[in-house]
């Protein structure tokens, strides 16, 4: 089971260098992506937090994508249920 959870975690959880990208995680959720990304842009926090990169080998086109410090990603965790 454990192996299975740490699987899991390392399909979904993405990371560049310090950043953890935003979208594998709604996707993997089934999360708006979109709807965070307003989300963000609005907690002062939030937008402190992230960044925007493309990477073309993830996601197969070069469009920004959020990611977020490792403070900013527990910071949306604990904000997602109000309104995910």
């Amino acid at each position: 089971m454990e192996t299975t959870a740490l699987t899991m975690f390392n399909q979904t959880v993405k990371y560049e260098q310090e950043y953890i990208w935003l979208k594998p995680v709604c996707d993997f959720f089934k999360i708006n992506y979109e709807n965070q990304t307003r989300k963000i842009k609005n907690d002062p926090i939030l937008a402190n937090q992230s960044t925007k990169k493309s990477n073309s080998l993830m996601f197969g086109d070069k469009y920004p994508r959020i990611l977020l410090t490792k403070k900013g990603f527990i910071r949306w965790v604990q904000l997602s249920p109000s309104g995910g």
